[in-house]
């Protein structure tokens, strides 16, 4: 993935993200590299723990966690 895409997909994530919780986006971090699943999402107040799993049967396990 080239960091046009990375910064394209931050940009998408953030705005489902501000559209699904109704408030505005500050930030998106990915403290282990853009390319890894988990993606912190910066709001006023709070931080918000996010990934991102292409494989949708590994995504509804974690989901059970």
């Amino acid at each position: 993935m080239t960091d046009g895409e990375t910064e394209a997909e931050a940009a998408e994530i953030a705005r489902r993200a501000s559209t699904l919780l109704g408030r505005r986006v500050l930030r998106i971090t990915a403290p282990a590299a853009r390319d890894q699943a988990s993606w912190r999402i910066h709001l006023s107040d709070a931080t918000v723990i996010v990934t991102r799993r292409p494989d949708p049967e590994r995504a509804a396990r974690e989901r059970l966690v």
